[in-house]
């Protein structure tokens, strides 16, 4: 995290006691082990290699493997398992009488002691581990408590005086606190924990805008140095870490450049620890009322909050403002190549394919001597991975000249269902680009032409026309008959097409979505976790799958003479709908009876072979039904809905 030089206090101001330094070093602590919960997973994973598998060749490792395995869920069951038996495991060798269950006054000890062990220093007889794996321990332990005593506050840890009982987390105890801010001084000392030589000033922010904007830098090196440069200056201003950098979004700054008066304490109160932070001590305190808290930090760095900060000055330009107007320049260059390259008919790449050597972490420590900064790898897109495009388009699948950018945007993420769009396109190319770049497209749907050329004269694509066939796509989701329809729906790739237009920009469901997306997304979803059913529950059978959710007939209305029996359905089906709802439910039923005592093992612990014995087969829904826990109605509801 990058830092920034602090003024002298002044001598007359009251210095902090010990132990109101010692207090807010125990605030940081908590503060830095609660923002790391969120990247536990990968912390963990980043040292598994420091927690080996032990072999179940003794009394306390076969204890350990069987207390994880019966306390730790399927949902968290992954690298943080072994850190927990590593525990388990040096306590039961110290006292054969050690409980890994009993969280007291001693817990916060056991835990220390752990962490003593790995990363104590060897000549003592400990492992010398980094202060790293210090920090994904307490974070595994974390999670490990948490699962024991899942209805605790995470927030605190204290004595109930009235059970006489400790409550919340053993790893936010005081002790734990103060041995790791120990440990993290320890580790400084003796040089494991890095630290910045000197603080960043403002002449190294403007010294990295020379060197990533330069004007002898191509143009992608310039478009790549301004991503980075952007990075840099938030982490400086904001006093953040690069990861937090990188994960703020357009939503998360809601406070408008020089409104100090929409400032709150809160905000406020994020300033001064920062700044303590920053000093290393206790120089601000952070109670006091909103404009006491404003004051105090005003007075600290020298503002002057009575200068309208809306005034405007007549002054010789500045290096902020130079920087701001090459910033516009060279916005206003690319719209000019942008349309350059339309009239002449030609491609225009904002990134071009020959991959460029961007700039190295290396190049810039050299201009920034003494400090220390993330190492972040920047390379080009793995181009084989790419689909190649003959070099001259077909006039089947090219664009019209003068396509405007909207149309060519809206084209790259539309799969829609139209019939005139699919005849706008060749055979060829339908066969050779479209199940490389969109796999998931079904072969009666269109796929977009990823050629940009304005040298045909394919009048079919038209920006209304690709919106009138998603239309037609989401009408025939909404107009669903039933539960085999569903099945249809998904295989048929119309369900994977909605989510590619509207649906989340990135991999695993995450990034930018269309505005649009909040009104399919459980129309999408629902019909996604129906065909989980199938293939997961059901392993693709559809015949099993469809005789388990067939319905008797509705008990109907004796039909008028010469009525047509056509019109009437001629199967059945539990509503889609409703499956959906039950998933949980069934979930937990079948969760309840795997802890019955008839599929344990004599050591406790749940047996795969006992409950393969009982059931011979069936699957989860099957299993549900015969233990009599099926049911797909809500409480307030006594009228089923069938085929909705």
């Amino acid at each position: 995290m990058s830092t920034i030089n602090l003024p002298p206090t002044s001598q007359d101001a009251p210095q902090p006691t010990d132990k109101e330094v010692e207090e807010e070093l125990c605030l940081l602590d908590l503060e830095d082990a609660d923002s790391l919960l969120e990247h536990v997973q990968d912390l963990i994973s980043q040292h598994l290699d420091e927690f080996p598998e032990d072999k179940i060749d003794d009394e306390a490792t076969r204890y350990a493997a069987k207390m994880t395995k019966a306390s730790i869920t399927d949902g968290t069951r992954n690298g943080h398992v072994r850190i927990i038996r590593h525990l388990i495991t040096f306590h039961l060798r110290r006292n054969k009488k050690w409980d890994a269950k009993r969280v007291d006054e001693q817990t916060p000890g056991d835990i220390t002691a752990f962490i003593t062990q790995k990363c104590g220093p060897p000549e003592e007889g400990f492992e010398g581990r980094k202060y790293s794996t210090a920090v994904s321990t307490r974070a595994a332990l974390t999670m490990w408590y948490k699962q024991l005593r899942p209805n605790e506050s995470l927030t605190e840890w204290r004595l109930d005086s009235i059970t006489n009982t400790w409550r919340g987390l053993p790893t936010r105890s005081r002790q734990v606190s103060q041995f790791m801010v120990g440990l993290e001084k320890t580790k400084a000392k003796s040089g494991e924990v890095s630290s910045s030589a000197r603080a960043l000033s403002l002449e190294d922010i403007h010294r990295l805008y020379q060197h990533c904007m330069s004007p002898d830098l191509s143009s992608a090196q310039r478009r790549a140095g301004t991503v980075r440069y952007v990075a840099f200056l938030l982490a400086w201003l904001m006093l953040l870490r690069i990861d937090e950098v990188i994960k703020l979004r357009f939503e998360n700054i809601d406070k408008v450049p020089g409104e100090r008066k929409f400032v709150d304490g809160a905000e406020l109160k994020f300033w001064i620890i920062k700044t303590n932070e920053s000093a290393e001590k206790k120089v601000l305190n952070v109670s006091g009322t909103v404009e006491t808290l404003r004051s105090s930090l005003a007075a600290y760095y020298g503002f002057d909050l009575t200068v309208n900060p809306r005034v405007e000055t007549i002054n010789v330009p500045t290096v902020d403002e130079s920087i701001r107007d090459r910033q516009w320049a060279d916005l206003v260059s690319l719209g000019i190549e942008w349309k350059d390259s339309i009239k002449a008919g030609k491609q225009f790449k904002l990134v071009p394919e020959v991959p460029e050597a961007l700039v190295p972490k290396t190049s810039i420590q050299s201009i920034l001597p003494g400090i220390e900064l993330p190492g972040i790898e920047l390379g080009a897109a793995n181009q084989e991975s790419i689909a190649r495009i003959p070099s001259t388009p077909s006039s089947q699948n090219s664009l019209p000249s003068g396509t405007s950018p909207n149309v060519i945007a809206n084209q790259s993420r539309f799969t829609g269902n139209s019939s005139h769009l699919a005849n706008s396109l060749a055979p060829a190319a339908m066969n050779s680009v479209a199940q490389v770049m969109h796999p998931h497209i079904p072969s009666h749907l269109p796929v977009p032409s990823p050629t940009l050329s304005s040298t045909s004269a394919a009048a079919g694509l038209r920006e209304v026309g690709i919106l009138d066939d998603i239309s037609t796509v989401i009408a025939g989701l909404e107009r669903c008959e039933g539960l085999r329809q569903v099945i249809e729906q998904i295989e048929s790739g119309d369900v994977q097409a909605i989510r590619d237009r509207y649906g989340p920009s990135e991999p695993g469901r995450r990034g930018t979505a269309d505005p649009s997306w909040p009104k399919y997304s459980n129309l999408v979803s629902k019909r996604e976790r129906i065909h989980r059913v199938l293939m997961q529950d059901f392993a693709g059978n559809k015949e099993r799958f469809f005789n388990y959710f067939t319905v008797p007939p509705p008990a109907t209305k004796k039909r008028k003479h010469g009525a047509d029996a056509s019109n009437l359905p001629t199967e059945y089906f539990r509503s889609f709908r409703k499956i959906v709802e039950a998933i949980p439910w069934r979930e937990a039923d079948i969760v309840a009876e795997r802890q019955k005592a008839e599929y344990m093992d004599n050591e406790g612990v749940f047996s795969d072979v006992k409950w393969g014995q009982v059931w011979d087969g069936k699957n989860s829904w099957e299993i549900w039904r015969e233990i009599g826990k099926e049911r797909y109605q809500n409480t307030k509801k006594k009228v089923e809905d069938i085929n909705s």
